[in-house]
């Protein structure tokens, strides 16, 4: 029988079954070795070549669950790579129709994932200067199982790490992170990128108008941007000018598509509404948790009661100022929760835009980054319409962050 060719082999298994057969029979992957800091987290791109053979006649499933970095040690004996260092969950997968018969598709993956410091701390921490990253794919018609590829990362000085990109972060040219503007207002969004090494950026600005920002947004391109970056570790990009054409919301990202980061593009939000919208008496809205004066963490939800009509609410916190002032907010908000009134002088520190549908939050890691540990912060809510009006603010309270 050991004579026989595999493809036999598989023909043979094809007649006795009557749904067919599919099987991962090779992956690749490019590049197969990368270079990584030792110092700080890093984004890498990677390419996947899979050949899948099948007798299956429709649709045929070849995926990958997971990755997971893997690191060598003594301890490991005769089998390399034993040590678990990290996990990627990001499944990748991808579905094509065979036509039947003996067939052979070749599927492309293209990802970037993001390698963590500690991930990096840890394979030091074994006298290692390299480790692995190993995806497994298989066929979801095939009997279950996978072929495995790897790619060496090998730790290098912080000057000589592959370009990758480690974090991006937008606002718009005045600092603000959110901006409610009247029609034809010019507006425009700064991208901050943090990279690493040295090599050819490629990103599209895209915006989604208020046609589709409500549901799925649907993105349409504004920009392309192509840059060399070789002296960091930052690059500010500054979009085109946004469209403030029609009332509602937008939302806008610089979307990097080369090298891949290992992370979704943020996306930053406006409202564009009709001249004077701001004399528009909103109501006041009641919160929840936290209560005045209280610790938070990256548990502590923020909480109010929701606002008909509401399609956005605007979460923000501002820095409180080593003296309390006399002057008070606008008696919009229906009071406040300090004991003493306030005024919110400034820009928010930081905040967060969420649904309308949604009346509770918890920070983002973003945001709390831009919080200092022991200071005293206030924060309220804004209720937005899908037009982009102000229909209800909150009364002001006091929190600190730990």
């Amino acid at each position: 029988m050991a004579r026989f060719p595999k493809i036999f082999i598989l023909l043979l298994l094809s007649m006795l079954t009557t749904n067919g057969w599919a099987t991962v029979t090779s992956v690749t992957a490019s590049p197969t070795l990368k270079n990584v800091p030792t110092n700080r987290s890093v984004s890498v791109s990677i390419n996947w070549r899979v050949a899948d053979n099948t007798s299956v006649a429709g649709s045929v499933t070849v995926s990958s669950s997971f990755g997971v970095f893997l690191a060598n040690s003594p301890s490991c004996g005769a089998v390399p790579f034993c040590v678990n260092v990290g996990t990627v969950n990001k499944p990748l997968s991808k579905t094509y129709t065979s036509p039947g018969g003996t067939f052979l598709k070749t599927l492309f993956f293209n990802e970037g994932i993001q390698v963590p410091l500690s991930t990096i701390q840890r394979v030091r921490k074994l006298g290692l200067t390299s480790f692995i990253f190993r995806r497994s794919f298989v066929s979801t018609e095939g009997s279950g199982v996978s072929v495995s590829e790897d790619i060496t990362l090998r730790i290098t000085g912080g000057g000589a790490a592959s370009f990758g990109i480690s974090r991006e972060a937008l606002r718009f040219t005045d600092g603000t992170i959110f901006k409610i503007v009247d029609i034809k207002t010019p507006l425009k969004v700064l991208s901050e990128v943090d990279f690493q090494g040295a090599g050819l950026l490629q990103a599209t600005w895209e915006v989604a108008t208020p046609a589709s920002s409500a549901g799925t947004p649907i993105y349409i391109p504004l920009r392309t941007v192509r840059k060399y970056l070789a002296i960091g570790p930052k690059q500010i990009f500054t979009s085109p000018r946004l469209p403030t054409y029609l009332t509602g919301q937008y939302r806008v990202r610089l979307r990097i598509t080369d090298p891949l980061p290992g992370f979704t593009a943020p996306v930053i939000r406006y409202f564009v509404g009709q001249p004077g919208i701001g004399q528009i008496p909103p109501q006041p809205m009641v919160l929840g948790g936290p209560t005045s004066r209280s610790w938070i963490d990256e548990t502590t939800r923020f909480a109010w009661r929701p606002v008909k009509r509401a399609g956005n609410y605007r979460l923000e916190l501002y820095a409180k100022p080593s003296m309390r002032l006399a002057d008070s907010l606008p008696s919009l908000g229906g009071g406040q929760d300090t004991r003493t009134p306030v005024r919110l002088t400034g820009k928010p520190v930081t905040g967060m835009v969420v649904p309308g549908d949604q009346a509770q939050t918890v920070l983002s890691p973003s945001v709390r980054r831009r919080l200092t540990g022991g200071q005293w912060y206030y924060w309220r809510v804004l209720a937005f319409d899908d037009q982009g009006r102000l229909i209800g603010i909150s009364p002001v309270r006091e929190v600190r962050a730990p």
